[in-house]
């Protein structure tokens, strides 16, 4: 289980404040209060179809709330151009569920992708340079020249990760990292997440229902219940709590 560490004197990567999100009648989110301190690992915890990746989407702008405050990096993301949240965006990785690879591109076309979509110009050398890192990152450097449909499930998530890590994120967004892989390939990616904290000094917020990876990976927990932020804690005081609804998580 990893150690607990608190930074609430920290400086803020994401602050959320009174955000409301409804599709119909369903109140997905009700005023949700959210912090993510720099260099933080802060995961999100609550059963599939709590509002989870709602939360994400809220964050990098494909979703837009009916009220709030949603600030990255100091600004507000909810009033911005389409251009300066494009800006902001470079800054945020987002490893999708689904892995979202390229079935038609190689593995090193797959990562040189967000460097075309945002227009950054590097010579070869550098690319290339770029690309081994962040497949030695993942512990995948053979992998350049293979096709998506090569790989098993747990060396797609990798893959997935290391085409974030081309942009050397500022804030990470996982969304459900394990979900789908047995529990040997959840714990190596659970283990990854923790490596790429240590090493970039990244911060993230990591959206799971997995309480396996929760352990590993996270320095603080939002429980998210019924559209609210209902608990926040280390593992450990959420894990010994007498309350019913938060310790079904735990059992």
């Amino acid at each position: 289980m990893k150690a607990a560490r608190y930074y609430a004197h920290s400086e803020i990567a994401i602050e959320i404040k009174d955000l409301n999100k409804s599709f119909g009648n369903q109140h997905v989110l009700i005023n949700l209060n959210l912090n993510l301190y720099k260099g933080e690992n802060l995961a999100v915890l609550g059963k599939s179809g709590s509002g989870k990746s709602v939360l994400l989407k809220c964050i990098v702008g494909l979703v837009s709330p009916e009220s709030g405050i949603v600030k990255v990096l100091g600004k507000d993301v909810l009033g911005l151009a389409q251009f300066e949240m494009d800006k902001i965006r470079m800054k945020i990785g987002f490893l999708f569920q689904s892995n979202a690879l390229y079935d038609s591109m190689t593995v090193r076309e797959n990562l040189e992708f967000p460097l075309r979509r945002h227009g950054l110009k590097y010579n070869k050398k550098e690319v290339d340079d770029m690309v081994f890192e962040s497949l030695s990152n993942v512990s995948l450097p053979e992998t350049a020249g293979k096709m998506p449909a090569e790989l098993s499930g747990g060396m797609k998530k990798r893959i997935a990760l290391a085409r974030t890590l081309m942009m050397k994120p500022d804030i990470i967004l996982y969304d459900e990292p394990t979900t789908g892989l047995d529990p040997i390939t959840s714990r190596e990616i659970s283990n990854l997440i923790l490596s790429v904290q240590e090493k970039y000094h990244s911060s993230a917020i990591i959206i799971t229902h997995d309480i396996n990876c929760v352990k590993i990976v996270a320095d603080r927990i939002i429980m998210l219940i019924d559209g609210y932020a209902y608990a926040e804690g280390s593992y450990s005081e959420l894990a010994n709590s007498d309350d019913p609804k938060i310790k079904s998580f735990f059992e």
